[in-house]
C-alpha cells in the first residue's frame, strides 16, 4: 500500500489486488463471522455495522470490476 496524495478529507492510496482481497476478507469476517452488537462496532471500530458493511460492498464491487476487466 502506498499513499500517493491527500486532501483535507480524502486519500489517494495505491493498493495491490492481494491487499484489497485481504481487506475484503477481514471486513467479511468482522461483519459475518464474528458476533458483535451494534454497540461493539461503535466501541471497537468507531463505525456502525452499516458503515463497515458499506465498505465491504464497495470493496467487493471493485474486485468484481477487476475480474470482469480481466476476462
Amino acid at each position: 500500500m502506498r499513499l500517493n496524495g491527500q486532501s483535507d478529507d480524502q486519500l489517494d492510496v495505491r493498493v495491490s489486488v492481494d491487499e484489497l482481497v485481504l481487506l475484503k476478507t477481514v471486513l467479511h469476517e468482522v461483519c459475518n463471522g464474528l458476533q458483535f452488537t451494534e454497540n461493539d462496532f461503535q466501541t471497537i471500530f468507531g463505525f456502525s455495522r452499516g458503515e463497515i458493511e458499506g465498505l465491504l460492498l464497495h470493496t467487493n464491487g471493485v474486485l468484481d470490476r477487476l475480474r470482469l476487466a480481466s476476462e
